[in-house]
């Protein structure tokens, strides 16, 4: 069975790519969600690297944007996953002021 390349727009009829956003910072991810989806594409959030798989798994995101300095992230070891393999990785290391 192939899973739909983007994710359905209820009332569209047309479909947008669908990205995850990972990162332990609510305001960075509010504020990714916002633009990804001023920008017409479907953004799910996630907390932290325990949160990507399962994540994945359910959504199929075609963009994963990660924080690689998000506590409980392995990112080496979530990115190598088979089931993460198909979507595209921006990750990016968020450091503090």
């Amino acid at each position: 069975m192939s899973l739909p390349l983007y994710l359905p727009v209820a009332g569209l009829g047309c479909a947008v790519p669908r990205i995850l956003i990972v990162d332990n910072r609510e305001d960075i991810r509010l504020a990714l969600a916002i633009l990804m989806e001023d920008e017409g594409h479907a953004a799910f959030e996630g907390v932290d690297g325990r949160d990507v798989l399962p994540l994945v798994r359910k959504h199929h995101p075609d963009l994963i944007l990660l924080d690689l300095m998000t506590p409980d992230t392995d990112a080496p070891e979530a990115l190598s996953r088979p089931t993460v393999v198909g979507s595209d990785v921006l990750a990016y290391p968020a450091l503090a002021d």
